[in-house]
């Protein structure tokens, strides 16, 4: 998404229609691609585990949050790499740092002590957790997690919301 009005910048400045679209579709494109992924997680899980639980249900739920996070975080990127055309190589660099700073792969519990505030302070962190807490262990997650994931998702589609609409009728001067 954070590239969605530059690389279209040629329909955003023939044809006038809302730009707030480029971004969205590209967020719920790639929703529709972790609906589809999550589904064959859910087949395999019941395939070696013999049980599926009931916290399950709630997954697409969490889905909706995620998306909500990743348009706000998008429409703000996208805005951004319009001014500064190399913020995509440093959205690309962080998203690599994040992915390594979040426990995807690890349980939060091999997290170093001295950086458990890095850890508590990164939304996707939380987020990982509480589809590992549905998913895989088959239980409800920590409500402080699930706040902060609400709240992470809510602040992120309003401030990246904000700045789209403040800056949408510059965009196609800018492009």
């Amino acid at each position: 998404a954070a590239v969605s009005l530059t690389n279209n910048g040629h329909l955003i400045q023939k044809i006038r229609f809302p730009t707030l679209l480029l971004p969205t579709h590209l967020v719920l494109s790639a929703t529709v691609n972790q609906v589809i992924r999550c589904l064959v997680l859910i087949v395999a899980i019941a395939l070696f585990t013999q049980t599926l639980s009931w916290t399950i249900f709630l997954v697409p739920v969490v889905m909706v949050v995620q998306c909500v996070f990743t348009l706000g975080v998008g429409l703000l990127l996208s805005v951004g790499t319009v001014y500064f055309r190399d913020m995509n190589h440093w959205v690309n660099a962080v998203l690599l740092l994040l992915m390594f700073l979040t426990p995807v792969v690890y349980p939060a519990a091999v997290y170093p002590r001295q950086y458990s505030l890095l850890l508590q302070l990164n939304p996707l962190a939380h987020l990982v957790g509480v589809y590992r807490e549905l998913l895989l262990n088959g239980t409800l997650p920590h409500p402080h997690s699930v706040i902060i994931v609400l709240v992470s998702s809510a602040v992120s589609l309003l401030i990246g919301y904000s700045v789209f609409h403040h800056h949408q009728r510059q965009i196609a001067d800018v492009v």
